[in-house]
């Protein structure tokens, strides 16, 4: 075998594409491919293990590609009505398509010097990727607002921790922690949160930041929701709602802002029922509105969400605490919170806690300056 013949054999053998990055390299391929497979509708962990690497690993190589591109590629929520997953960004789209046609044009470079066909890729196994080192399932309002970006930047800034989340309603954030693929929750759903701790999920956490739930609903107010503002009687308001049978939507996923409203609910003696109650079809607080104002239907949203976004032409808020209101029926508490020893990944045990003393040190001033209206207003209470 002459010197060509053996570098056809080595070309052959070695054809694997990778992208280079700052600190590194990365599996182009290996990225293509679970691209490729939430594509097709897969989630991003069946994908993750039908190419042999785990859910973090997966997580960690399309986080630190989008970093390097300065963009999101997935957009992920756990949970909700319709189960939560993970789409493609148009960005990411674009991405996959480059990736297909590059490997398509190295293929036949490589076919034309070999005299062979190599349009199949090669088996590839993970290769190293700078992982976060620490997750954290966040609820929606924490994300929408970009909160938990500029708390994971200012971190990673100061300690050189990377720090990686996931969207998630704090039941399925609980859950998450339950099976240790989580290092930290931030959740508001003090009952649910109690039981994660008495179950030796969690440990204690600490209290991040206060927010007010609203009531949202048609401009026309056919309920006269806006009688019991006048009254400041929450409970009131849910009755009228009861009574009037007018068009309410739902978050319907056990986050922190469904858990609040089934306890409402309750309180006012009503199981609420279609035709006249329906489950958001869409995941988060925005798709909530965007819903509500299709419907011209009520609904309870944090106020952070409406201060942030705004509301859609045919909506007003209708019921919002006075301020320096004590009621706390409709307080909204965030909290922070580690996932037992032993549970979870044990660097991320140990980092979760070096990130708890670096927060509680800096969560006033961050509160105050990562998450603001358009007057550049806080939208929440440390």
């Amino acid at each position: 075998m002459n010197a060509i013949d053996g570098l056809r054999g080595r070309l052959r053998a070695d054809l694997r594409l990778l992208l280079r990055r700052r600190n590194g390299q990365l599996s182009a391929d290996t990225l293509q491919q679970l691209l490729d497979g939430v594509a097709q509708g897969q989630s991003l962990s069946a994908t993750a293990r039908r190419l042999g690497c785990s859910y973090r690993h997966a997580w960690g190589l399309i986080e630190a590609a989008g970093n390097d591109l300065g963009t999101r590629l997935l957009e992920t929520t756990i949970g909700g009505s319709r189960g939560g997953g993970s789409r493609l960004t148009a960005e990411a789209e674009a991405l996959r398509r480059e990736l297909h046609l590059v490997r398509s044009a190295v293929a036949d470079a490589a076919a034309l010097t070999s005299g062979s066909d190599a349009s199949a890729p090669a088996p590839t196994a993970p290769i190293a990727v700078e992982h976060p080192l620490l997750f954290v399932a966040a609820t929606l309002e924490s994300v929408e607002t970009g909160l938990i970006d500029a708390v994971e930047q200012a971190f990673f800034a100061e300690t050189g921790i990377r720090m990686g989340h996931v969207a998630a309603g704090s039941g399925v954030a609980l859950e998450l922690a339950r099976s240790g693929r989580i290092d930290l929750a931030l959740t508001h759903a003090p009952e649910l949160e109690q039981d994660c701790i008495n179950a030796g999920w969690l440990e204690p956490g600490i209290g991040v930041m206060r927010s007010r739930f609203v009531i949202v609903g048609p401009e026309g107010d056919p309920a006269d929701v806006s009688g019991a503002a006048a009254a400041q009687d929450p409970l009131g308001a849910f009755r009228r709602l009861a009574r009037a049978a007018g068009p309410f939507v739902s978050r319907g996923d056990q986050s922190g802002t469904h858990v609040r409203e089934q306890a409402l609910w309750r309180a006012v003696g009503v199981e609420p029922r279609a035709p006249w109650y329906r489950i958001s079809a869409g995941s988060g607080n925005r798709a909530l509105l965007e819903e509500a104002a299709r419907a011209h239907a009520y609904t309870l949203v944090d106020q952070a969400t409406v201060r942030r976004w705004g509301l859609a032409g045919n909506l007003r808020v209708l019921y919002r605490d006075a301020e320096g209101c004590r009621d706390t029926t409709l307080e909204d508490r965030f909290s922070l919170l580690r996932v037992g020893r032993g549970i979870g990944n044990r660097d991320g045990y140990e980092f979760a806690g070096e990130f708890l003393g670096w927060f509680t040190a800096r969560r006033h001033e961050l509160i105050r300056t990562a998450a603001v209206d358009g007057r550049g207003a806080a939208l929440f209470d440390p």
